[in-house]
């Protein structure tokens, strides 16, 4: 029992010390070396700010961490900027706590320089492997977590605070330093970054390897950006040479204003040339399209619709001209006026033939419906002639006992017969107005039996056969191309739907590629694809009879 008891201690002991090298031994030599410099270069910038340092001690200070083995300690001179400046940071009183009391701007820098000088001599301890043995991780761990929360709350301070200026406007830590409070602050959160990852580092669930590495790597990249925080005090402040570019490039440019003028005049005078040249081509093109507006509306009353064709012009137009300024605007430049023409234009495209297009389309439907009604049509008139009724009577009975739109479309013929014109050429100005095959068929049929005579009622039967056999084959064609029609729907919207959840969750990178003409191209190129990919599969389910 004893020899167990010896056992288990030499074990704890050993696993103590094991676990006490665990971060010891990791850094080069050269890591060490740049760890000590950053460390002691910190020091000096909190020195620099420090009120009641003496400024003729660290106005030439030598500088031994910073220094190879062998050689002489080297000087680094105090920025010149920093002891006129330090009056003003020190008089300026910015923070007030119980613990702390008044803070001057000074005192809040130097209390951020302060906390990373003792992050990095933390890291230093790591250095001295006899001083680590038997020292647990979880320690040193904890010697970071207090550093690290410490230099968190002077860093929340140099990012809220605010002074009101008398003009109205706020002094942040950002104009503070000479104007150097910006970049110095980039690498200030930064370092906060990495020191979380050094802490990270001690609880990953990873290799032993792995999590030294992770180490090693925050500490080096503290290290790297201390230096970077202190070379910046020495280097001019980023804010000047923003200046410089904004009184460079922002002054008014009278030569710029003067040539702006003489171009907009140059393009007006250039359109009215064209205007006065081309009076009679214009008025030529403009009385035309009075004309084609005038057809379309007697079209669109032709087929029992009230509709301004000018709207279904101007519409279109209207929307892709605000479209092609907004996308020109945000665009800007040359690129962005060519967007504007080429939306004008496509918008003056899609209004010319939109009233084509819309005709089409209701013509199309319109005689799909007459379709489905045109059997219980023959019908009636089949019955009607049954009866002793002729043709011009069984028409009647359709308009009346009929539902829209056939009902209008024998009652028109109707109409037209009473006024004096012929029952043949009524029926032929309803052939022409609906686009149904199946009525072209009654149509004719009616015609060839007042000319040369026949039995309408067998004609009519057989015609009702035809229907209801071309019913059964639609549908059965229509099963058949079911899913040929589906996959081309997906085909033209799955790549838009695609696009439009990709604006949702990264529309600033989206705007930026395709408000370029790279983009746009890309755009156009991928919308003329996806066009000849929808017709090619709606191609394949096509069945010819």
């Amino acid at each position: 029992m004893k020899k167990k008891i010896v056992l288990f201690n030499i074990f704890l002991v050993v696993s103590i010390l094991f676990s006490g090298l665990i971060y010891a031994d990791i850094f080069s030599d050269r890591e060490k070396f740049v760890i000590s410099c950053a460390r002691e270069r910190m020091q000096l910038f909190s020195s620099y700010l420090d009120k009641d340092t003496d400024r003729n001690s660290v106005k030439q200070t030598k500088t031994y961490a910073c220094t190879p083995k062998g050689s002489k300690a080297s000087k680094v001179n105090m920025p010149k900027w920093i002891e006129p400046d330090m009056d003003k940071m020190s008089a300026r009183l910015v923070w007030q706590s119980k613990s702390q009391g008044v803070q001057s701007e000074a005192d809040i820098w130097k209390e951020a320089s302060a906390n990373i000088v003792d992050f990095l001599r933390i890291s230093e301890e790591v250095f001295d492997t006899e001083a680590q043995a038997g020292k647990p991780p979880v320690i040193l761990r904890e010697k970071y977590a207090k550093a690290r929360i410490r230099y968190l709350l002077s860093l929340i301070k140099l990012y809220n605070i605010k002074i009101k200026k008398q003009d109205g406007g706020y002094y942040t830590f950002y104009d503070s330093l000479d104007g150097r409070g910006r970049t110095i602050l980039a690498s200030f959160d930064l370092i906060h970054q990495h020191m979380e990852t050094v802490l990270a580092s001690f609880t990953d669930a990873t290799s032993k390897e792995a999590r030294q590495e992770k180490y090693k790597n925050a500490v080096d990249s503290i290290a790297l950006l201390s230096h970077n925080s202190f070379k910046s005090l020495s280097k001019p402040p980023l804010v000047e040479s923003f200046s410089v570019n904004e009184k460079k490039y922002n002054a008014p440019n009278i030569l710029y204003f003067v040539l702006a003028v003489i171009g907009t005049l140059l393009m007006f005078f250039a359109v009215m040339f064209f205007i006065t040249t081309e009076e009679k081509r214009i008025r030529e093109a403009y009385d035309k399209r009075v004309k084609k507006t005038k057809e379309w509306t007697d079209y669109y009353n032709r087929q029992f619709l009230t509709l301004n064709v000018k709207y279904l012009v101007i519409v279109p137009l209207l929307a892709f001209v605000l479209f092609g300024v907004f996308v020109g605007m945000i665009t800007g430049g040359i690129f962005g006026f060519i967007l504007f023409l080429f939306f004008s234009f496509v918008g003056y495209k899609i209004g010319s033939k939109m009233p084509g297009m819309l005709a089409d389309s209701l013509k199309t439907r319109r005689g799909i419906r007459i379709n489905a009604q045109l059997m219980d049509a023959l019908i009636l008139l089949s019955n009607a002639l049954k009866s002793g009724m002729d043709i011009v009577q069984g028409f009647e009975m359709v308009s009346k006992d009929l539902e829209k739109p056939i009902s209008e479309e024998f009652g028109l013929v109707i109409k037209s017969y009473r006024l004096g014109t012929p029952f043949e050429q009524a029926l032929e100005a309803m052939e022409e107005r609906v686009d149904s095959r199946l009525l072209s068929y009654m149509v004719k049929a009616i015609v060839l039996q007042r000319q040369v005579g026949g039995n309408l009622t067998k004609i009519f039967a057989r015609i009702v056969e035809n229907i209801r056999e071309e019913s059964k084959l639609e549908e059965k064609t229509q099963a058949m191309t079911a899913q040929q029609k589906i996959q081309a729907l997906v085909v033209g919207i799955m790549p838009w739907i695609m696009l439009g959840v990709m604006f949702l969750f990264q529309t600033d990178a989206m705007l930026s590629f395709y408000l370029t003409a790279t983009g746009f191209f890309v755009l156009v190129f991928a919308m003329i694809w996806i066009f000849i990919g929808m017709k090619m599969v709606k191609k394949l389910g096509e069945i010819k009879v």
